[in-house]
Order: structure tokens, then sequence, then C-alpha cells
């Protein structure tokens, strides 16, 4: 049964006939280059210049200057494109990259010709292939949606917002509108993802606007963009940056005189003798490689994209300046509770609060970890209800404690979940197992929780190995929710990919996918077309 295309389909066949009708003018452009056309297409006489008549006027503006003979006249007319001669074997050594290895084509170059030569404007090369789409629009008052296609990359970005909210009635994000720039600059830096910017905001885009800042306006954005577009298939010596501390990075390249050269130029360089390496500060980092990013023999591996996000605030190059945490403002919590915290569990509060409530809090046992992580969860009261996943044995400990460090909270609202046909939302705090957490997940959809407490405990390894039941029951309400404390005394026993759902759970940008993770952490081998990793 036929059914009526929607506003939004007809502009997308719209939009991809269109596209077609370029690419077929393009290619009719191109093949008019042969000596039997230039004859028949626009030719005003024999002193006269040769002009082509361009099928798609506004594609014009699109085209860039390549160098062509001109017949008869000052103006040329653009040739057919050769196609880029790319060398079958590199030359050089490589080096271990934490970056998938991608081959570029080298830039073709043009013999002169024996005429007279001048410029005339042609098609681009071919830029890196865009495989998801989308716009954004406006939604209610103070928040917009992003109308998209599924691309994994973009909707680890979306969870990572903490305005963020999914309809799954019409199957879109929506998100406020003070956490626009910094969607818009996570978004800019996945390649094969393009979003139109929300009509009116074009002055605040990506595109024309400051990328989001750090503390003295280095922007993010532009750091993240060094990590995308830096191999040189055709570099004869090859090298990579390295941190070294947490507001100092090194090179480590072979010699060549003109990276020695851009070495020298960075104030805070510093060269040591005993391991011929070059260290910097953070600060002289993205100066460091647009220098050596234009020398052509050359290529350097940038930091990975995790540590610029994770030490985004250190290159600012403020070294003097503090990084104290802030003073969290605690009134608004039972003053029985805050009077109660030792100066370390209040630092351990304020640090969440500066990380807007998801952090893994790791002490060890015996400090003290649950009076914090209620101190925490009361701070955001606003936004419960609360859910707590514990050990089974712990479930009414956690119940106790909520009643004697909250005595605001009346205890009818403190739900502990024994079997799995209870309701796990009909308390304002809600406690449960990981065991019934697993049997209860497909049972029992709802809203998603905005606070969430996760005990590890004695039960760690469950968030350890992504495949179990009961890890994978956890993360979809870690990643949905605004809040996640993760609390355990024994994070990693024996190798760090039992950090990885943990660090998943908290920050899901940082390593979307366990390869990356496994690359640099956890010395990945690859044999054949495998990659093997210890977990």
């Amino acid at each position: 049964m036929s059914t009526q295309l929607t506003v939004e389909q007809q502009r997308k066949i719209e939009e991809n006939r269109r596209r077609a009708l370029e690419r077929r003018a393009q290619r009719l452009g191109q093949s008019s280059g042969s000596s039997d056309t230039l004859t028949s297409v626009g030719f005003s006489g024999a002193s006269g210049p040769i002009q082509l008549i361009d099928p798609l006027p506004q594609a014009r503006s699109q085209r860039v200057s390549s160098p062509v003979s001109s017949i008869g006249g000052s103006s040329g007319v653009k040739p057919a494109h050769p196609k880029p001669n790319v060398p079958s074997n590199s030359p050089g050594g490589a080096v271990h990259s934490f970056y998938k290895q991608t081959s570029k084509p080298a830039k073709s170059s043009v013999a002169p010709l024996p005429c007279d030569v001048s410029t005339f404007n042609a098609v681009p090369a071919k830029k890196a292939a865009i495989s998801v789409r989308g716009k954004c629009v406006p939604h209610t008052e103070g928040r917009f949606r992003i109308e998209v296609g599924y691309h994994a990359g973009l909707i680890a970005v979306f969870k990572s917002i903490s305005s963020k909210n999914y309809d799954p009635a019409t199957k879109m994000w929506n998100f406020s509108l003070e956490d626009y720039q910094p969607l818009m600059t996570e978004a800019a830096a996945i390649a094969s993802v393009s979003l139109r910017p929300l009509e009116g905001m074009e002055a605040v885009g990506v595109a024309e606007a400051p990328d989001r800042a750090c503390d003295d306006g280095v922007a993010l954005g532009a750091l993240l963009k060094l990590c995308s577009g830096w191999q040189k298939p055709g570099a004869g010596l090859q090298g990579q940056c390295v941190m070294v501390s947490p507001t100092k990075f090194e090179v480590d390249i072979g010699y060549n005189a003109d990276v020695v050269a851009a070495f020298k130029q960075m104030p805070t360089k510093n060269y040591d003798m005993n391991t011929r390496k070059w260290s910097f500060s953070l600060s002289d980092y993205k100066r460091l490689l647009d220098l050596v990013g234009g020398i052509a023999a050359v290529e350097v591996e940038p930091l990975p994209r995790a540590i610029v996000q994770a030490f985004s605030a250190r290159f600012d190059g403020t070294e003097a300046r503090s990084l104290d945490v802030p003073e969290a403002d605690l009134s608004s919590i039972d003053p029985s509770l805050t009077g109660s915290l030792m100066p370390f569990q209040r630092d351990g509060v304020n640090f969440a609060v500066s990380k807007q409530g998801r952090l893994l809090l790791a002490d060890d046992m015996g400090l003290g970890k649950t009076v914090q992580a209620i101190c925490i969860a009361a701070y955001y009261r606003s936004e419960w209800p609360l859910l707590v996943v514990a050990p089974s044995s712990v479930r009414f400990t956690w119940a106790e404690a909520f009643r004697r460090w909250l005595p605001s909270l009346s205890p009818d609202s403190i739900n502990v979940v024994v079997k799995a046909k209870d309701d796990l939302r009909s308390g304002l705090v809600n406690i449960t197992s990981y065991d019934l957490l697993s049997r209860m997940d497909k049972l029992q959809q709802g809203t998603p929780f905005n606070v969430l407490i996760m005990v590890s405990a004695d039960e760690c390894h469950f968030m350890k190995n992504m495949k179990t039941a009961r890890c994978k029951a956890a993360l979809p309400l870690l990643k949905a929710a605004k809040r996640v404390v993760l609390l355990s005394g024994t994070p990693a026993m024996s190798r760090p990919s039992e950090l990885y759902t943990q660090i998943l759970a908290i920050r899901p940008t940082l390593f979307p996918r366990f390869h990356e993770f496994g690359m640099r952490y956890c010395n990945a081998t690859q044999v054949a077309q495998a990659w093997f990793v210890k977990v």
C-alpha cells in the first residue's frame, strides 16, 4: 500500500536530485577540455577568449584555481583532472600509532605547459566522505532538537550533554540552547558527520564562531582537529607526541634540521641530553604541531583525542593558575550530613560537583565512600528519583544509611527492591541489586533515572566484564543518567581493561570503542586482520 511522502522525504529526494545534476554538470565540464570541444563552446574569434558555459552557475563559488593553458586569449579553460598518483610503498619506517592508519592520496603536480599559463575556476578535489547529514531545528522554548540518522560516535556525543533528552516516539534527541555550541563543537570533530546549524544561530556556529574554549581562549575544537588529517604517506621521518606530565609533553622523533628549528621557536622548549628528546609545555602544543605540520617530509602523530579532552584545561598556558577545586554550596543539604564530613570527604564532594556529578570514587575501604555518595546525591536532590545499585547483602544497609544521614527524607520514600516483580521506580530513593537489575531490565522499561549510584564493593568484577548480563543491564542506565557516582575500593585488580566499562559509564565520549582504549593502554597486537588484547 502506497503512502504519501512527508515533507522531509520530499526535501531529501530533491536534494539528491540536485547533487546528481551537479555531478553530471562537472563531468560534462571536465570532458569539454578536449580541443574539439573547445572550438564549439562559446568561441568568439581567433583573437578573442574562449569561454566555457557553466550549466550550474551556483556551483561556481565552490571551485578553486587550477593551472591551465590559454588558447587565443588570456582566459583559460579547465581541463579534465588527472588522477592523483599514489605510491604503492611509502618510504620510511612506521611508528606504533594510537590512531588507525589511513592512506591519503598524495597531491598531484601539473607539469608546466609550453604556452602561457593562467588560472580558471576548477572543481576541487573530493573531500572526506560524509556518511550522516542532519540539521538543528527549534524544539520548544529554550530547547532545540537534531534531526539526523544513526551514528555511533554522534550518539556518544549526545549522551555526554547534560541537558540531553531522547524522545522514543520521534526517535530524536533534544537539548537546551545553553549546550548548543559545545554540542556543535564536538560534532564538528567527527569527519563523517555534517550538521546544519540552527536557524538564526549561524553567528555562533562552529564554522564562523570560536570553538568552545578552554580557560584563556584556546579552542578545544581546534585542538581536536589536530587529531585528524595528520597522516602523510610519503613522509620520510615519522614521530609522535607523548604526554609525560599533567602540563608537559615530548616529541619522540629522529633528527631533522627543519624540525629542530621549529622546536627552538617554542618558548617552553627543553632538550634532554640523556634521552635526546625535546619536551614542551602544553601551552605550545597547537603552535608546535602547526609548524611541524607544514614540513612535507615529516609526520608527527598528535596526542590522542581522549588525552586532549581530559587535559583540555591545561592547554591554556596559565601554569600559575590555581588548580584547586572550587568549594561547592552544600547549604541545601541536611546539616547533620555536611557537618559530619571529614575534610578529605568534603574535597571528594567538591570534586564531584565540579565534574557535574559524574565520577569514580575509589577511596580505600573504611574511608567513608557511602557518606560521600549520599552527600553528592543529596546535592542533586531536585533531579531525583535516585537509583542505588549495590550487592544484595548491603541493600538494607544503604537504606539505613539514607535514613541516618538524611533525616529530612521520609522513610516511606525509600524503596528497597527485594523481588524481580517489585516496582523499581516506586520510591524517591530506589535500592536494588545487580542480580535483580539484570532480571528487571527488560520487564520494567520506563523513564531513565537522572541520578544513579553504582556500588561495586566486593562485586566490582560485574562492571569489569562487558559481556556479563549485569553489565549489559547497567550500562544503558549509566549512560542515560545525568549524574553517575561509581564506588569501588578496587576499580582495577590486574589489567587496565578492567577500567574500560567504568570509564565508558562516566564519560562515554572519552573512548567510545574499546579498540581505541586497547591500542593505548592494553598493548593490543595485530595478527593478520584481527587485533588481540589481554582482557
